[in-house]
């Protein structure tokens, strides 16, 4: 088992090993403690807001502060089970998880992740897609290819079950996320795969 590589700083253009990692980059972050604190935007189903049911975007940069029980980093979706959810998820294992619409839409990262290192995260949904290409993950601008268990992908469905919330921070099971943010974003009705 090995852990993510973290001496990278890669954007737009950038290419590994150009840069040392420099974390004075991630300013004006949030510490989050894990209880009630998160981000929420909700589209009511009057809003003139249009929102894909197949494509979006979620990144962040984040330092974990305790590796305690799953925890959600970005989701949209309104469930209250994993048939209605989609985002990306620390996993207890101290893995990152993607997952869209079931149990069995669900790809856990093989590499785990360390406390007190800054990562970025990007995932990119295309349901319209097929097999894998349905989710790419992205850890410090290197893309996931390396998958623990199964790698549910493929399962992820055709739409959204639901793009209601968008959320930061906040699992649906309860458990929030501990440690800090920064840089949040969601692209929606934009995704890479193409």
């Amino acid at each position: 088992m090995s852990v993510f590589s973290n001496n990278l700083l890669l954007g737009a253009g950038g290419k590994a090993g150009a840069e040392e990692f420099e974390t004075d980059l991630i300013s004006n972050s949030v510490w989050l403690d894990g209880s009630d604190d998160y981000f929420s935007f909700v589209i009511d189903s009057g809003s003139a807001v249009a929102h894909s049911t197949t494509k979006v975007i979620m990144a962040t940069w984040f330092q974990l502060t305790s590796l305690i029980s799953e925890e959600a980093l970005m989701m949209l979706g309104s469930g209250t089970g994993n048939t209605t959810t989609t985002g990306v998820y620390v996993q207890s294992s101290s893995r990152l998880a993607i997952q869209c619409n079931a149990a069995t839409g669900v790809a856990k990262t093989n590499d785990l992740l360390r406390d007190g290192a800054w990562y970025h995260v990007l995932a990119s949904f295309d349901l319209a897609q097929s097999g894998t290409d349905k989710a790419k993950l992205y850890i410090n601008g290197i893309e996931v290819t390396s998958w623990n268990g199964t790698d549910g992908r493929g399962n992820m469905g055709t739409t959204f079950s639901s793009t209601t919330n968008y959320e930061i921070g906040r699992i649906y099971q309860g458990g929030n996320f501990t440690g800090y943010l920064a840089q949040s974003l969601f692209l929606d009705g934009k995704s890479i795969q193409a």
